[in-house]
């Protein structure tokens, strides 16, 4: 009786050790390629209001900048291409072969997710 017991608790132990390493394996990759993001994510600092839109059309972002202009407020919008490598998501123009910014997936939080964008360490928190 209690042979079958220890081979049942060893056998639960297997199969607990077992999906929790598949699970972690599985939370860090990503597929390459074209992705979606969602929201509106300002970054921060900025010496210019700036915030990226993902909301606008899928595997792209709009960064909007506010820009004042003798007094007038107006704004400036320039699209991007989201990029996935695997282990983080590449934000850059088509026609350009160096992202503008790249943020690592393991440095995404809720509502915040660090990163570098024009080779500056910067934080995008999620404004929508």
């Amino acid at each position: 009786m209690n042979i079958k017991r220890n081979i049942t608790i060893l056998g639960i132990i297997f199969i607990l050790f077992f999906s929790i390493n598949c699970s972690e394996e599985q939370s860090d990759f990503k597929t390459e390629g074209p992705m979606q993001l969602e929201g509106v994510w300002e970054i921060l600092p900025s010496s210019s209001h700036s915030r990226l839109d993902f909301n606008t059309k899928s595997g792209y972002a709009i960064l909007i900048t506010d820009i004042n202009l003798e007094g007038f407020l107006s704004q400036e919008s320039k699209e991007y291409i989201l990029l996935s490598d695997g282990k983080g998501v590449r934000i850059q123009s088509e026609s350009e072969t160096v992202p503008t910014g790249y943020f690592l997936f393991q440095d995404r939080k809720k509502k915040v997710w660090l990163g570098l964008w024009k080779e500056e360490l910067v934080r995008l928190v999620q404004t929508k």
